[in-house]
Formats: C-alpha cells, structure tokens, sequence
C-alpha cells in the first residue's frame, strides 16, 4: 500500500507542476478589436501579480506603450486598457514577475 500511496503523491505533484508550466496567459480570443480607444482582453490569468502592456505593433516590431492595467494573480475577468485610438496594430504583453509569459497580437477593424 505504501509504494500505491507513493506513486499516486509523485504523479499527482508531476501533474502540479505541468499544469502550471502554463499557468499564466492572455485570452486568444482578443485578436480583432474595434479601434474605440477601449481595448478587452477578456480573461487574463496569471500565476502572480503582473502587468498587461499594450504596444503599438507594425510589421513585426514592437513599438510605443500605448496603455497598461494590473493584474492580480489567478483569473482576471474582463481586462480592460484604455488607450488612445492607434494608428497601427498592437501587441498586448503579460509580464509577470517582470518576466514576459505571454504576448497576443491585436488587430484593430
């Protein structure tokens, strides 16, 4: 029974820490946005407080910060960056622990 309890605390601590490998990200689904001067980000997760920047983006390089908004860690619903109306693309930026996890470029219509 020992070496049954054992291998089922190693598997589920092995799956722990998978699971958080990607703990932290932006939601895909912001991609396209309409260019309002509001930016929605929807659910943004992150495995401890951060930062989400926003940056003028154009043919793959990344320009000026356009606007940023706090996140705490765990699920932040409904993240929101107000900016001023671009005149190019942007790249939102998820920094946690002043490490960049996640990056999703946004289309304005």
């Amino acid at each position: 029974m020992f070496k049954t309890v054992s291998l089922s605390l190693a598997a589920l601590v092995a799956s722990v820490g998978i699971a958080s490998a990607d703990a932290s990200h932006l939601s895909p689904l912001v991609k396209n946005q309409t260019a309002n001067g509001q930016v929605e980000l929807g659910t943004v997760v992150a495995e401890a407080d951060g930062v989400v920047e926003l940056y003028s983006f154009h043919k793959g390089t990344q320009g000026a910060l356009l606007g940023s908004t706090k996140v705490k860690a765990g699920a932040n619903q409904q993240v929101n960056v107000n900016i001023a109306r671009p005149s190019t693309n942007a790249i939102a930026v998820l920094r946690v622990n002043d490490e960049v996890v996640d990056t999703q470029k946004i289309e304005f219509n």
